[in-house]
C-alpha cells in the first residue's frame, strides 16, 4: 500500500514527485491507487478472509470486498493503458530485449507502443467483464 502513496501525493503536488510531462494528474493517481488497492486486497484476503483457506473461511462480505477490489484494480489498468493506447498526444516508448548473452535497448515505435497498450486495455476490459459476470453468477 505504501508504494502507491508516493505517486498519488506526487500527482497532487504534495510531495516533489514529478509526472512525465504531458501525463494527466488522474493517470498518476490511478497508478498509485493500483498499489494501494492491491495492498488492501492482500490484507482483506489474509487478515479477514482466512488466507490460504479463503474459499472456505471468508464471509460473504469479505468475499464481495475482494471482488470489488479486484474489479477496481482491473478497471484502473484499463483506464491507464487505454489512455496510453488511445489518448491524444504523442507518446515515447523504450524497447529492450535481454538474453543471457545479448541485450539491446533503444527507442520504440510510437505506433507499436500504442497498439500494445491499446490491446492490453481491451484485454483487461474483457477480463474485468468476465470476472464481474462470474462474480454475480457465483452464489456464496
Amino acid at each position: 500500500m505504501a508504494c502507491g502513496v508516493a505517486p498519488v501525493l506526487g500527482s497532487l503536488e504534495i510531495i516533489p514527485y514529478k509526472l512525465t510531462p504531458g501525463t494527466p494528474v488522474w493517470v498518476g493517481i490511478a497508478a498509485g491507487f493500483v498499489f494501494v488497492l492491491a495492498g488492501a486486497a492482500l490484507i482483506n484476503g489474509y487478515v479477514f478472509g482466512g488466507g490460504e483457506d479463503f474459499e472456505s473461511r471468508a464471509t460473504r462480505g469479505v468475499y464481495r470486498v475482494q471482488q470489488l477490489l479486484g474489479f477496481t484494480i482491473c478497471a484502473l489498468f484499463v483506464a491507464i493503458a487505454g489512455w496510453i493506447g488511445f489518448g491524444p498526444g504523442e507518446r515515447e516508448f523504450m524497447s529492450s530485449i535481454s538474453l543471457p548473452s545479448w541485450q539491446s535497448q533503444g527507442r520504440g515505435s510510437p505506433n507499436i507502443g500504442r497498439v500494445v497498450f491499446g490491446a492490453g486495455a481491451i484485454m483487461c476490459a474483457g477480463i474485468g467483464m468476465v470476472a464481474l459476470v462470474a462474480a454475480f453468477r457465483k452464489r456464496r
